[in-house]
């Protein structure tokens, strides 16, 4: 059984997600290449695979199975690098996130454009596949450091 976690960051509001699969996990979102703001209406975006564990504010952490997920996530990371487009409110952060748990099969809100607001109504709209929910310590950060001792251990 996997998870997918879909995230809101901090500061700047950005969506992202969490992939946790039984023998592994990665981050992906969608960034703008943005030289400055304005940019965010219109550049190139890429799919981003870096770690964003201590910018995230809210969270809610959904179990998926392995071949959902990565079916779901295959699906998603194609269709955005070939788009390559990163414009607000069309194909953005939010739109990457809901784009991934519609892939793997869970249910998605219509108008959720604020990433805050797409993790509750992920939470409220998934409660039957709901692991967690804003619980501190993350319960991934747990995953990832038995699964680095398992990798040290071998």
């Amino acid at each position: 059984m996997g998870f997918l976690t879909v995230f809101n960051e901090t500061g700047c509001p950005h969506s992202g997600c969490l992939l946790e699969y039984s023998n592994g996990f990665e981050w992906l979102s969608f960034m703008p290449s943005a030289n400055s703001f304005l940019d965010v209406f219109g550049s190139t975006g890429f799919v981003d695979p870096n770690d964003r564990e201590t910018s995230i504010d809210t969270y809610v952490r959904l179990k998926v199975c392995d071949e959902a997920l990565l079916k779901g996530r295959n699906q998603t990371v194609k269709a955005y690098l070939e788009t390559e487009t990163y414009k607000l409110f069309i194909n953005d952060c939010c739109s990457f996130s809901k784009d991934l748990s519609r892939n793997c099969g869970l249910d998605v809100p219509l108008t959720a454009f604020v990433p805050g607001i797409l993790v509750i109504e992920l939470y409220a709209k998934n409660l039957h596949r709901m692991a967690n929910y804003n619980d501190k310590p993350f319960p991934f950060r747990i995953n990832k450091k038995s699964q680095l001792l398992q990798k040290v251990k071998q």
